[in-house]
């Protein structure tokens, strides 16, 4: 029997694996150089919204040396003259960045927040696209090279948006919630949507909050890019909408918090953060999408409209997914190559990708009727929701991969020039806003850092004794939050939920000065609870100051430990949700893993 043709096949496929291999090891390198320029800089410096995080994180390490990660962190002193903190939206306590907080340093866990979100993600759109949608090993790594490499998760850590590192989350429930069988049995079901229920609760407890609707319509279009080959079914709208339930109840105790504070904080700054023009928001979004790095540093949104910095307009997926996704169509118009399962969802993913377009560019009367609409009126501004286009973009680019690209010779070359290109196009992208010409500043975390080292060596941060800003110490515009490293709670304070210009701060009649008042024994602090309500205690109005009398609160507050609060009925109810949801969770979570062990042991001994 001759086995010369299977030897040769044999070694065609290891040199593919291993061509396929270098190809990511490349990747990565590029996904290094970026990381590398920017946290820090080459003048020790971060992006300028870490002026706002690194404290919180800072405060949250100190928390959780304290009292552990199991107890929540219901409220702090250490910003605002005392507040909610859990309840905020942006809180991180319990998240990726603030677990690498613990061991390492602040710089080098954003760096690794930043690394981990781009593998991590990568891995899970090669897994999405090479299982879920049948497609090339070629292809797949194209993908992965494609997300890995995206100018959106860079530049949002690049500035310092911390929560937006929740993005690599997408190609997880979309793997999740996507199919090639027609139906799924239920314990198949109950895994699946428990696996993507558990991705939108780390959203939320990841302060990604306000990201979660867009990551989910994101899915939804990738969900419809592979139902408009394959058919419509119900599976992955079932599995979505269970998903959405489960994290719900995961995430209850921060959820409903969540909901309660904010709702007396209605923002109002949409209106003013639409493209004036629809031409010129669709040539932006062109642009952020296919072509990063031709956008300006500033971004001007029409007369009276907002000005965006070059962070808001990072959406780069590059040109290889729009070129491939061409080469598709134009294959498919030939009459041998239609194939469509169902149009219905071909014209739902179009209604899909048309409602960031619309929400983003609209007159002064469109602009007031969108900041009466729930949820979407809570957000600064819609372009953010222009990620929405990346992940089915992604996949409709490895589709198109594979059509046109037949052969395992050509596919390998296409995957070389394709990954070159993407590559290129980062590799030549100006970083100079990220790293020295940034209008809104840099931040420097030195004097975090150091106050993390204390803490790394057995230490503890001051105790929040005073109200106000260290006087001389801080500029008001800059490093407010940083006040906490002197024992100071500030006030004013860089916190966006009460309005970026505190203009609905209830707290900001603080005066500066001690929180205990010497010979009066008035307490110069915000009762915290009051943002929230208590059970069997008397209203008080948000930024009420604590009672004569709450001496151990004061003491709980200034020592970052939890206040003693008789919680009311809907928080013992949202705490009770989330940690029998995390039991059915983890246990879940177990049994996947044994199942997955098993088939692995299955295959070893069939193998041998």
């Amino acid at each position: 029997m001759n086995t010369t043709p299977n030897r040769l096949q044999g070694a065609a496929d290891d040199l593919g694996r291993y061509f396929r291999l270098a190809i990511l090891i490349l990747a990565t390198a590029v996904l290094a150089r970026s990381a590398w320029l920017v946290f820090p800089t080459q003048n020790g410096m971060l992006g300028h919204d870490y002026r706002y995080f690194l404290p919180y994180l800072l405060a949250g390490e100190q928390w959780i040396r304290l009292n552990g990660w199991l107890s929540p962190p219901h409220f702090t002193a250490a910003f605002c003259g005392a507040m909610p903190w859990l309840a905020n939206p942006q809180s991180l306590t319990w998240s990726l960045p603030q677990l690498l907080v613990l061991v390492a340093e602040p710089v080098h866990a954003l760096l690794a927040t930043y690394v981990i979100a781009a593998l991590a993600g990568a891995a899970a759109t090669y897994g999405l696209a090479r299982h879920r949608f049948a497609l090339s090993a070629e292809a797949s790594v194209l993908s992965a090279v494609i997300f890995m490499l995206n100018s959106f998760l860079f530049a949002r850590m690049a500035v310092g948006h911390l929560t937006y590192h929740v993005y690599f989350l997408v190609p997880f429930i979309a793997a999740a919630a996507i199919s090639r069988a027609d139906r799924l049995s239920p314990r198949q079901f109950c895994l699946r949507s428990i696996g993507g229920g558990a991705c939108i609760a780390a959203m939320v407890f990841g302060g990604g909050l306000n990201f979660v609707v867009p990551a989910g319509l994101s899915v939804a279009a990738t969900v419809l890019v592979h139902q408009a080959r394959h058919g419509i079914r119900p599976a992955p709208w079932l599995v979505l909408a269970a998903a959405g339930l489960w994290s719900a109840a995961l995430s209850a105790v921060k959820l409903v918090a969540a909901f309660v504070f904010t709702l007396g904080y209605p923002r109002h700054y949409l209106a003013d953060g639409l493209f004036a023009e629809p031409g010129a928001m669709l040539r932006a979004l062109f642009q952020s999408l296919f072509a990063p790095g031709t956008n300006p540093m500033i971004e001007s949104m029409g007369a009276g409209r907002m000005n965006l910095g070059l962070h808001e307009l990072e959406f780069g997926i590059t040109v290889v997914p729009l070129a491939l996704a061409l080469t598709a169509g134009a294959l498919f118009l030939r009459p041998r190559q239609r194939r469509i399962g169902s149009p219905a969802a071909v014209a739902l993913l179009a209604l899909v990708l048309l409602i960031p377009a619309v929400l983003t560019a609209g007159s002064a009367s469109w602009a007031r009727f969108l900041s009466t609409v729930p949820i979407i009126n809570n957000n600064t501004m819609l372009t953010r929701w222009w990620s929405i286009y990346m992940m089915p973009f992604i996949v409709l680019g490895a589709l198109g991969f594979d059509a046109g690209f037949r052969s395992p010779q050509a596919r390998a070359a296409g995957l070389g020039i394709a990954a070159a290109l993407v590559m290129g196009q980062t590799l030549l992208r100006d970083m100079t806003f990220y790293t020295t010409v940034n209008p809104w500043g840099f931040f420097d975390p030195a004097a975090v850092t150091a106050a993390h080292r204390r803490l790394a060596n057995g230490g503890r941060l001051a105790p929040i004794t005073a109200v106000g800003l260290p006087e001389g110490e801080r500029t008001p515009d800059m490093a407010l939050n940083e006040a906490l490293l002197a024992g100071d709670s500030a006030v004013p304070c860089y916190e966006p939920v009460f309005g970026y210009s505190l203009e609905m701060f209830p707290a900001a009649n603080l005066p500066r000065g001690p929180i205990r008042r010497g010979a009066d024994g008035r307490f110069n602090i915000a009762d915290p609870r009051c943002y929230l309500g208590s059970e069997g205690r008397a209203p008080c109005a948000p930024g009420s100051p604590l009672a004569d009398s709450a001496d151990g609160e004061v003491t709980a507050l200034e020592d970052y430990r939890p206040v003693p609060w008789r919680q009311p009925l809907w928080e013992r109810a949202a705490t009770w949700s989330s940690a029998a949801s995390l039991m059915v969770t983890v246990g879940a979570m177990a049994v996947a893993a044994g199942s997955a062990l098993r088939r692995r042991g299955k295959r070893g001994g069939a193998d041998r």
